[in-house]
């Protein structure tokens, strides 16, 4: 047998210090090999020691700065199963906050509250962007509700609190009685500010008395001196709306003081005065082949 090299193993005791070292073989059969780096280092810390990693189980205080001369840095957080995530999580006296990416919500990442049990933001794999609070429910992406969103400042008046779009049916109805669906509307309606367009084709209207008027999507803005207008509208045929041989068209009117309803008007050559369009003028009750088309943005209340 040929003589062999080995390296030196060197235990030292601390001078001061009273501690004993002790170094346990593990409960297998198998060998066990530990190689040190080619360098000298601390494997182990004590709590103060904020800039060496904790062993397994302890709390690593102070910065942690991760570097990479070239290429991109990652921080790896591995565990088994399908509904594995990873967490973030920044504690204090007062607050504790996580923030997570979730495997078993599609890949979603989520900012959330730990001591109000909510979640406050969710970043969704298909790129959409919830804000808010969740309604009491578990920690899933269903549970969060629109929450407000300050433009432009953190004041009452940069609140931006509303976003929808949809239908609405469009119900004709006259002043003194009677009233029938006659068409769909459409709105996109951005905090108080609502956008529509009435589409009536074709329409068998109810039979009705007094002022016609088409209902609206959102009660109106609470400003009695406010009246809102549309641009002209398309009516057809011009029977149904007037008899009157100076007639110039037709507008949509909305009235402020929590309006419900807008109401046309007959512009006149003759007097230049609008007038509400009613039952008493054109065959508009009861009656069929009733058109209007027009859009008009209002402030809801």
């Amino acid at each position: 047998m040929g003589d062999s090299i080995m390296a030196k193993v060197k235990i030292q005791g601390h001078a001061s210090g009273t501690g004993v070292l002790t170094v346990t073989a593990p409960n297998t059969s198998t060998d066990r090999t530990i190689t040190l780096p080619d360098a000298t280092g601390t494997l182990a810390l004590t709590t103060g020691d904020d800039d060496k990693l904790p062993l397994t189980g302890g709390t690593l205080t102070g910065d942690v700065s991760l570097v990479k001369s070239s290429g991109n840095s990652q921080i790896l957080v591995e565990a088994s199963g399908t509904d594995a995530y990873a967490t973030v999580r920044v504690k204090n006296d007062a607050k504790d906050y996580s923030m997570q990416i979730r495997s078993d919500q599609g890949d979603s990442w989520t900012v959330r509250d730990e001591t109000a049990g909510v979640n406050r933001l969710l970043i969704q794999s298909d790129g959409s962007l919830l804000v808010g609070t969740t309604d009491g429910g578990s920690s899933g992406a269903g549970d969060i509700v629109a929450s407000a969103i300050f433009l432009g400042g953190n004041q009452a008046a940069n609140e931006l609190d509303d976003y929808e779009e949809g239908t609405w049916t469009i119900v004709l109805t006259g002043s003194n009685s009677g009233s029938g669906n006659v068409g769909t509307g459409y709105y996109t309606k951005v905090g108080r500010t609502c956008h529509c367009i009435f589409i009536v084709d074709d329409a068998t209207t109810p039979t009705f008395s007094g002022t016609l008027q088409y209902s609206l999507p959102f009660t109106g803005a609470n400003i009695a001196s406010r009246q809102e207008n549309s641009g002209d509208c398309y009516t057809y045929p011009l029977s149904k709306w007037t008899t009157g041989s100076d007639y110039q068209g037709v507008t949509f009117q909305i009235y402020g003081a929590n309006a419900t309803t807008g109401l046309f008007v007959l512009k006149r050559t003759n007097t230049h005065r609008q007038t509400p369009v009613s039952s008493s003028q054109g065959s508009n009750s009861n009656t069929t082949g009733f058109y209007s088309r027009f859009s008009i943005t209002y402030t809801t209340a």
